[in-house]
């Protein structure tokens, strides 16, 4: 049947207002609207956006009517309880956020301490704190030397380091120097033995396996060095920054400037040079890292003793064992030279927030304690 002039005006427009749909939808223009396409992918990442936002807000306050995220989105019955959370409320939340807080940092800090002997702190009743050292290093030494040569482990430096102090001012030497020294040998002293752990714990693994022992450890020098305080660091705009300078030595050329907060940390370092094979060293790396006897590791060195027969360059090798190495022989091919410097920490209050926070007693983190009625809070320092 042929068509008429209402069914070719049907066709036509129904022809139109497609075309009209393909141009509305994929209208590359942005004036005068969007396009129907570039709108949906605009909401789209609209609504990726807002994602974060939505889940820290719920996370706070609770659910909200979906059709705050999305018009389009079916309401639900938000429960009434949500209206009636008062001040009191939102600050008992609060606090006792900050009371979860502070039993956190208490754990993290327990876990990160050193748990110093009773023996690092000199006696009330001790005239002279230099020969109080000086008694608990020979004592200490002898029985170091004793346990090592039980397990096959060498310390070359009978004296574990520490003999030039009791030389030096062991008459002369203040209380607080005394148990400074202690806390360091006592750190020398768990350093050692875990080396000797190490080495005896490899060896009783390679007996088990019915393998020939090859674990190796020898000790060949402690260095106990001076201890330092430390604290964390916070990155902050630098508002001098101009990006048209590049010369490095210009501090307006920093983007960032790395600003150092109050210091809260006391470290004690001890270094320690090490004659080992890899076994015995990754048991002894994972045994310094456990709680009571947490170190930290502040400096590394590893190095083949192959070195030596380098040709070309043996600085690595001399950095690590010296011009002049007095220990060397008997090594085998994986035994490695081992530089470590391992520091205990203990935890202080900073000195810029001492006064502020005296005499405050609310169970809340100090940093947010109020100054008692009546008082002016004090200015502290950053």
């Amino acid at each position: 049947m042929p068509m008429d002039a209402t069914d070719s005006k049907l066709l036509k427009g129904i022809v139109a207002f497609a075309v009209l749909g393909l141009v509305v939808y994929y209208y590359p223009f942005s004036w005068p609207l969007d396009s129907y396409k570039a709108q949906s992918e605009n909401l789209e990442q609209t609504r990726e956006v807002i994602v974060p936002t939505k889940q820290n807000y719920e996370r706070i306050f609770g659910p909200t009517n979906p059709q705050v995220w999305d018009p389009n989105a079916m309401p639900i019955e938000i429960s009434q309880n949500l209206t009636k959370i008062t001040v009191a409320d939102r600050k008992a939340q609060y606090e006792e956020g900050i009371r979860s807080l502070q039993k956190l940092i208490k754990e993290r800090e327990e876990s990160s301490r050193m748990k110093f002997a009773d023996w690092t702190v000199v006696p009330e009743s001790e005239r002279n704190p230099g020969f109080y050292f000086a008694y608990k290093w020979e004592k200490l030494r002898i029985e170091l030397d004793k346990e090592a040569r039980q397990w096959n482990v060498e310390i070359a430096d009978k004296d574990i380091g520490f003999k030039r102090f009791v030389v030096k001012d062991n008459q002369t030497m203040s209380k607080a120097r005394a148990e400074e020294l202690l806390r360091e040998l006592d750190i020398a002293e768990k350093i050692i033995r875990l080396a000797i752990k190490a080495k005896k714990e490899q060896e009783d693994e390679e007996r088990k396996r019915n393998l020939k022992p090859e674990a190796f450890m020898r000790i060949i020098t402690v260095t106990p060095q001076d201890s330092d305080k430390a604290g964390p660091y916070r990155r902050e705009r630098n508002e001098a920054y101009k990006p048209e300078i590049t010369d490095p030595r210009d501090p307006r050329s920093k983007k960032f400037i790395v600003k150092e907060l109050p210091k809260f940390i006391q470290e004690y370092p001890v270094e320690i040079l090490l004659q080992c094979d890899v076994n015995a060293f990754m048991k002894f790396l994972r045994s310094v890292r456990t709680p009571g006897q947490f170190l930290v590791i502040r400096n590394l060195q590893i190095v083949s003793p192959f070195l030596g027969d380098s040709q070309r360059d043996k600085s690595d090798l001399r950095e690590i064992l010296g011009d002049n190495p007095e220990k060397q022989m008997d090594y085998k091919d994986e035994h490695l030279w081992v530089r470590i410097s391992a520091a205990g920490m203990d935890f202080f209050e900073p000195e810029e927030r001492k006064g502020a926070l005296a005499g405050t007693t609310e169970d809340v983190p100090e940093m947010f304690r109020h100054p008692p009625k009546g008082q002016k809070p004090e200015a502290t320092g950053n």
